[in-house]
């Protein structure tokens, strides 16, 4: 007959417990067997619930007792625990601390942190000898963290290995990533369409830098003083309808508040006119006189800048000057210089003309007068006197008669004077003005003709009062 008894239940130390339980036998050899279920050598976890059977055969209405003796407790309850200072900072030192809390016997415990399966650190505890309660022990590491730190897995092994004793576990482990801080690194800009625009068009600048945590990015704009005007706080900066004031140099700063780092980074931007304005001037004037000097200037508004070449027109072929600024000096002209200039404005943009013509100026010349129908008519008849002559300007033409009381009587500004019903009265000098005066003409009246006479100014009055004494 096999008859059962149970053991103890539960456990309230803290420890991890072996039992050893011991069955008491009569005289008689094999008179009845004892069995202990589990069997010999319990691995029992302090807290858990353990149930114990014993059992005999052969034996008739057995007692039992229990008894128990407490051999050398073990206590590894729970995995390691990884701390890490934080944060972690690329070359900033830092630690990392792996603890095993509650373990006994501690001094059989052993430690290692790991890096990606690379032992690190590791650390024995029975140099500190044989404790009686369960401890929390810890290994530290110090370091300095790296950019190959980033992402790798830090793992801490703990073991606690007494080979004459089954249980398990006898190896616990944590493993973490690690999380390292750094600032911005490599911040560029880039700008669609492109850094170099058309007016009206719209622009998008975006700043990216590799950072951890992600950087906070700031947008300003350089101003005329050297100061910098705050636009935006964003990865992107959109400039819509772009103008010709929005041209300059843009910044962009990639701020890290983990590890108060930053790092700057700049694009110049160019907005074009949508045209290219050019201007043509000759100074003093258009019309100069030989032997003057003169300034051509050809001016040009545009961006990019543009390449200027000035020339003067010709039927045959052009002449070309040569000159960075668009001017060009002529010293002492003549009429070689004269003629039609020509300033042509090229960029990326396309072409521009403007065109003006220097004329030289210079008085009247081949200056000539005639007499219609003849120098010789009779008094009652008519006489047309007409003056050509060339200048440029051309020259303007006025006749005036000199008379004998020395004043000046105007009668025409017309190339052409006509004198109709010719009388004695008619008689005089007549004077041609042409920027100067210039007298040109006398006639004397007769009973029934009239002469007229060419003659310089010197002497003219006498010789035609002479005339007049000998006709009368």
């Amino acid at each position: 007959m096999a008859h059962k008894a149970a053991g103890p239940k539960g456990f309230k130390e803290s420890q991890e417990l072996w039992f050893y339980f011991f069955g008491t036998l009569s005289a008689v050899p094999k008179a009845f067997e004892i069995e202990i279920t589990p069997e010999y050598n319990v691995a029992a976890q302090i807290g858990d619930k353990l149930e114990l059977t014993c059992s005999t055969i052969g034996c008739e209405s057995p007692s039992f007792s229990w008894r128990s003796q407490l051999d050398k407790p073990r206590a590894f309850p729970s995995d390691p625990v990884i701390e890490i200072s934080t944060p972690l900072n690329v070359g900033e030192k830092a630690s990392i601390t792996c603890m095993v809390p509650k373990v006994y016997p501690s001094e059989r415990l052993k430690m290692q942190l790991e890096k990606d399966g690379s032992v690190l650190e590791m650390k024995e505890f029975y140099e500190e000898g044989i404790t009686e309660t369960t401890e929390t022990k810890s290994l530290t590491l110090t370091f300095i963290p790296t950019f190959e730190d980033i992402g790798k897995a830090i793992t801490c092994v703990a073991q606690l290995p007494i080979d004459e004793m089954e249980f398990e576990p006898k190896k616990r482990q944590t493993s973490q990533r690690l999380s390292v801080n750094f600032g911005p690194q490599n911040a560029n800009i880039t700008v669609s369409p492109s850094n170099t625009t058309m007016q009206g068009e719209t622009l998008m600048l975006t700043c990216r830098t590799t950072s951890n945590p992600p950087a906070r990015i700031v947008w300003g704009k350089e101003l005329e003083d050297s100061s910098v005007q705050h636009i935006i706080d964003n990865d992107s900066l959109i400039i819509p309808h772009a103008q010709m004031s929005d041209s300059g140099l843009f910044i962009c700063e990639a701020m890290n508040d983990a590890t108060n780092k930053s790092e700057r980074t700049t694009v110049v931007i160019s907005v074009q006119r949508m045209r290219l304005i050019t201007e043509l001037s000759i100074q003093p004037s258009t019309t100069v006189q030989e032997g003057n000097n003169v300034t051509i200037l050809c001016s040009v508004e545009s961006n990019p800048a543009a390449r200027i070449v000035l020339r003067r027109k010709s039927d045959s072929e052009d002449t070309v000057f040569y000159s960075e600024d668009g001017v060009v000096h002529i010293s002492s002209v003549t009429f070689l210089n004269a003629g039609n200039y020509e300033c042509e404005a090229e960029n990326a943009l396309g072409e521009s003309k403007m065109a003006s013509e220097l004329s030289m100026g210079y008085g009247p010349r081949n200056m000539t007068v005639s007499v219609t129908p003849s120098t010789t008519v009779k008094e009652g008849g008519a006489v047309t006197m007409t003056c050509t002559s060339y200048g440029n300007p051309a020259p303007k033409i006025s006749w005036t008669k000199y008379l004998i009381s020395g004043e000046s009587q105007f009668l025409s500004e017309d190339a052409t004077l006509t004198i109709n019903n010719v009388k004695a009265e008619d008689l005089g000098l007549y004077e041609l003005l042409l920027g100067i005066t210039i007298p040109v003409l006398c006639f004397q009246v007769a009973a029934d003709y009239l002469d007229f006479l060419q003659h310089s100014r010197s002497g003219l009055f006498r010789e035609c009062a002479k005339f007049r004494e000998v006709k009368r």
